[in-house]
C-alpha cells in the first residue's frame, strides 16, 4: 500500500515486482545466465530449489516445510547468545571449532526422497545440546555452531544434489 502510495503521489507507475522472483532473476544481473536454469534460493525466511525456465515462469521443486535454513542459524545465535543476524556470528563461531562432530544433531529428511527441506528438528535439538551444558565455554559454542553450520550445509547440498538429478 505504501508503494502504491507513493507511486500515486509521484505520478509514476507502480511495477510490482514478487520478491522471490526477484531473487530468482537476480543472478542475470550479473552474470549471462541462459533460460532455464536451477535456482537455490536461501534467503533469511526462505529456502526452495525452483526452476526458472523464464521471467514468470517459475516451478518450486522444493520448500521449507517449516523454517528456513536463515532461521535456523538465527535460532541458534539466539540461543548461545550471539545476537542477530544469526548466520554470520555462527560460522564466525564455527572457523574456531576443534570437534564439529561433537554434538549428535539430527538428518533432516533422512528418509524423504523430495526436494523439500527442514531445520526446525535441527534448532530443537541445536537448543536441547546448548540447554545440556552446565557452563558452556566458547569451545562449547564453536563445537556446536560447527555441527549446526555443517548439517545446514549437508541438508542443502543433498536436496541441491537431487534437484540436479531431476532438471538435468
Amino acid at each position: 500500500m505504501t508503494a502504491k502510495g507513493l507511486a500515486l503521489g509521484a505520478g509514476k507507475p507502480l511495477v510490482a515486482v514478487n520478491h522471490l522472483e526477484g531473487h530468482a532473476l537476480s543472478a542475470r544481473l550479473t552474470h549471462t545466465v541462459e533460460f532455464p536454469y536451477l535456482l537455490l534460493l536461501v534467503s533469511g525466511g526462505h529456502t526452495q530449489l525452483v526452476r526458472v525456465d523464464g521471467v514468470g515462469e517459475m516451478t518450486r521443486m522444493g520448500s521449507t516445510i517449516d523454517d528456513a535454513a536463515g532461521e535456523a542459524f538465527d535460532k541458534t545465535a539466539k540461543v548461545m547468545g550471539l545476537g542477530f543476524p544469526g548466520g554470520p556470528a555462527v560460522e564466525a563461531l564455527a572457523r574456531t571449532s576443534t570437534d564439529p562432530e561433537r554434538f549428535a544433531l539430527p538428518r533432516m529428511l533422512s528418509r524423504d526422497r523430495s526436494c523439500d527441506f527442514s531445520f526446525a528438528g535441527l534448532k530443537t535439538a541445536a537448543k536441547r545440546a546448548f540447554d545440556s551444558l552446565e557452563a558452556p565455554t566458547q569451545a562449547d559454542k564453536a563445537d556446536l555452531a560447527a555441527g549446526v553450520q555443517r548439517e545446514i550445509a549437508r541438508h542443502l547440498a543433498e536436496r541441491a544434489g537431487r534437484a540436479m538429478d531431476i532438471f538435468a
